[in-house]
């Protein structure tokens, strides 16, 4: 009951207050750090902030959160290994899990990488194990036609005929 009156009354009063007191220049001109366009690009305004709490009762709930998330990713983990059913995972985001309990345990959001980034790194590192696996197939396609000269006669006329055949 109090995360939801947290939630859905608390927050929504203090975005308000700031978005009042922005607009009537209470804060001064914000750094373009905290600027985030809209519209594709055509217009830009300030990101509203991230609230915070930090209570005992804020932090016990947050505590609690993170209970969960781990008492149920270790379930899910440990029935994936003894079952096979590994698509289980499926059922979690876990790019959010993982940055939510970060934050729950007193992380700052700025020691997170921003998500677009981390898409961007893991993009990059798929494309490099890709080519890494492209270049180790060329070398073994390499050393097997090499392989095939030394191969005896009938192989090699074998090989030939089948590859003919083929093309």
């Amino acid at each position: 009951m109090f995360m939801r009156i947290i939630t859905e009354k608390c927050d929504v009063d203090l975005r308000r207050i700031f978005g009042i007191l922005f607009r009537a220049g209470k804060f001064g001109a914000p750094p373009q750090s905290l600027m985030v366009s809209n519209d594709n690009g055509r217009t830009v305004s300030l990101a509203m902030p991230e609230v915070t709490y930090t209570s005992r009762l804020a932090l016990a709930l947050k505590a609690m959160q993170n209970r969960a998330a781990t008492t149920t990713l270790q379930y899910a983990s440990e029935f994936a290994a003894n079952t096979g059913r590994v698509d289980v995972l499926d059922n979690f985001n876990l790019d959010a899990t993982f940055r939510r309990f970060a934050i729950n345990e007193g992380m700052s959001t700025q020691d997170l990488t921003p998500q677009k980034q981390m898409m961007a790194e893991r993009d990059a590192r798929a494309k490099q194990a890709q080519q890494m696996q492209q270049l180790q197939a060329a070398e073994l396609a390499t050393k097997s036609a090499a392989n095939l000269g030394k191969a005896p006669q009938g192989v090699q006329d074998a090989a030939n005929e089948a590859v003919g055949a083929a093309a």
